[in-house]
Formats: structure tokens, sequence, C-alpha cells
């Protein structure tokens, strides 16, 4: 598959190869700015003040695990999917006389996205420079320490990371922020592998983007 498939015969495999770069490419790029929700985003909140109870100093004191600030993902789907639908995407084509086109949709899909990881960055910035809790969180990894030889071993006994006095509610918005981008982003790739094959491949192309994602 190139950019320009003009070398091949017309018909529907000229089609659908005019589609893997973009599909590719598009799934690629926004795959990695994806993939922070289940990496970057969830230890740093595990690094944060997850105790539900602030007067709670103990050990065995109930935490909330990292990943459940990934359940702004969904909502936000769930909500702001309506909201583009029946609020924005008509506003949008009130006040220009156009429809929102699928660049248009992709760019912003990105530019979401895209901020928050820049959001995610400055509350990291601000959590390294708070203080740091006597509570070690259930969620982060185990404090690393040098030995005498200079590597870096497993602190014994072990002992989770110590959390910050930052609140993990943050990490709620750029969470948020990515699943606007997947709202954005993921149904127009989608709608392009449908569009973009002949009927008896549809599936086909269908099923690329799909292992792509």
């Amino acid at each position: 598959a190139h950019w320009d498939n003009s070398y091949l015969p017309a018909g529907g495999v000229r089609m659908c190869l005019d589609c893997v770069p973009i599909l590719l490419v598009g799934n690629l790029f926004f795959n990695i700015l994806q993939s922070t929700i289940g990496s970057v985003f969830l230890s740093e909140a595990c690094q944060m003040d997850t105790r539900t109870d602030r007067s709670d100093f103990s050990v065995e004191g109930f935490q909330r695990n990292g990943d459940f600030f990934r359940l702004a993902n969904p909502i936000a789907i769930v909500v702001v999917t309506p909201l583009m639908d029946f609020v924005i995407y008509p506003l949008v084509k009130r006040t220009t006389g156009r429809e929102v086109s699928m660049g248009i949709k992709v760019i912003a899909g990105f530019s979401f996205a895209i901020g928050a990881q820049l959001i995610a960055a400055a509350i990291e910035y601000q959590r390294r420079s708070d203080p740091v809790l006597s509570v070690p969180s259930h969620c982060a990894p185990y404090m690393m320490v040098k030995d005498s030889s200079g590597h870096v071993v497993m602190k014994e006994p072990r002992e989770h990371v110590h959390m910050s006095t930052t609140n993990s509610f943050y990490m709620l918005a750029p969470y948020a922020m990515v699943g606007i981008g997947e709202i954005l982003v993921n149904p127009v790739l989608q709608h392009l592998a449908y569009e973009g094959a002949p009927p008896e491949m549809k599936s086909l192309l269908q099923a690329f983007n799909l292992f792509a994602m």
C-alpha cells in the first residue's frame, strides 16, 4: 500500500489499499496517546493521595486503586457523544454553514489526546513538588534503592512507594480528555474503512482497521 496506488488497475483492491496508509498511521499515532491511560496515567495516579479518608495515615487504610480514575474515560464517552451529535455539531453547522468535516474531527481528537498528556505532565510536576506522606500507596511499585555496589535493588523489607499529598482526582481530567479524543478519532477511521472499500471487501478493510486499533 502506498499514498498513491494509481499504478494498480482500478477496482476493489486499489480502493482498499488507498485507505491503508491513513488507517495505519491514524491508528498507530492515536494508540500511542491512548495507551497512556493504562500505563503512565495509572502509575501517576497511584503515587498521588488515593485515600478515601484523608485523616487516616495507617498503612491498612482503604485506598482507591489508580485504575479507579480510568472510569472518567468511558463516562466522558457516554456523556460527550450525545452532546457532540445533538449540540456541538448542529451549532457548528448553524454558525459556519458547513458540516464538521472528518479532518476537523481527527485534528480535534488528536488535540484532546495531546492536551491530556500535557495536563498529566503538569500534574506530575506538581506531584513531584508536593510533600510526600508517610503512607505507602497500595498500587504503587515497590521502593528501589542502590546497594553498596551501586546497583538498583528492591528495598528490604519490601515497601510500596509513598504517596504524595496531591489529590488523585486531578487525574480525572486527562482520562476524560483521552475519551473525548476517542469519540472524535475512532468513528472517523471506522467510517473511512467502511466507505473506502467496495461491498465485497468492506469486512476485510474493517477487520484491518480493528486490528490496527
